[in-house]
Parts: structure tokens; C-alpha cells; sequence
């Protein structure tokens, strides 16, 4: 049997900001954006970001300290799971996430150094999907199954 499945990029939207919020026992609201990267290579690189002007370039990290709320956009493709990592230290604000406009918000407050990584899927399984998805599986499955019953049965064709 024959699967035919769907694996090609995706367009999505990630979306940062840099909210300007704070635990109570953090010194700050810093936003770090530490790494943009796909598990399998496809990077989310800085270059490709959009920014409202309010981020800073450290190295290869952006940094989000002064004026806020501050945003960043990237519009791409992925065809496997990416994620983002951000610096978690006594300093460290409140993040809000949109992927594909879903949002997700991570206070980043450590007392200890350490690194927060939010995952952005490549692919967003709505309900509507699945049902699609499902129906058209079991519809290749029938075509399949008839195909091979009338292969099976049918007599062979004498030529002259």
C-alpha cells in the first residue's frame, strides 16, 4: 500500500514582544533572545527578523532592556519543528510568543542562570484539519482496496 503523505514547508508567523512586565522579585524586564533555530538546520536567523527598532544586536543574541513593550516579527517557512531560547537570569522580564497568532507567555525570571526554549511546530493541527486529513486517508484507502479486489477478480482479457 501506497501512503501519500504531505511534508513540504509550511508558511507560519512567529511574532516576540517583549511586554515590559516582570515577576515581583525580578531586578528587571530584559528579554534575551538567545537562538532561533529548526532541529533539522533550517535556521529562524536574525537577519530575517523584523524589528520595531526598540531591539539591540549583542553578538548573535538580541536584547530587549529599554523601551518596551518592543517587537519582533519573522514570516518563513519550516518543514520540521523550530524553537526559540531565551536567557532566564535575576533580571529577566515577562516574554509573549505568537505563532500563527497563538499566544503563549513565559516569565523568564531565574535566580539562577539558565537558558527557556519555546518549540514553534511547522505544522498546526486545527480540527478541521484532522477531519480533512482523515477523510482523504480513508478515501485513498477504498480506491486502494477496490483497485486491488477488481484486480484480483476480474478474468484476464484474451487478446486476438
Amino acid at each position: 500500500m501506497v501512503v501519500i503523505t504531505k511534508n513540504f514547508p509550511e508558511s507560519h508567523t512567529l511574532e516576540i514582544i517583549a511586554t515590559g512586565q516582570k515577576n515581583a522579585a525580578a531586578k528587571g524586564s530584559e528579554v534575551w533572545l538567545l537562538g532561533r533555530r529548526h532541529d533539522f538546520g533550517n535556521n529562524l536567523d536574525t537577519p530575517d527578523f523584523l524589528s520595531d527598532g526598540l531591539w539591540e544586536k549583542r553578538d548573535l543574541n538580541l536584547i530587549s532592556h529599554k523601551k518596551q513593550p518592543a517587537r519582533l516579527q519573522w514570516h518563513g517557512k519550516l518543514k520540521y519543528d523550530g524553537a526559540v531560547y531565551f536567557l532566564q537570569h535575576p533580571w529577566s522580564g515577562i516574554v509573549e510568543v505568537l505563532w500563527d497568532g497563538k499566544s503563549q507567555k513565559t516569565d523568564l525570571y531565574s535566580e539562577k542562570r539558565g537558558y527557556q526554549k519555546i518549540v514553534v511546530p511547522a505544522k498546526i493541527y486545527t480540527l478541521t484539519r484532522i477531519v480533512f486529513e482523515g477523510a482523504l486517508f480513508i478515501i485513498l484507502s477504498w480506491v486502494y482496496f477496490i483497485i486491488s479486489v477488481l484486480t484480483i477478480t476480474l478474468p484476464p482479457q484474451k487478446h486476438s
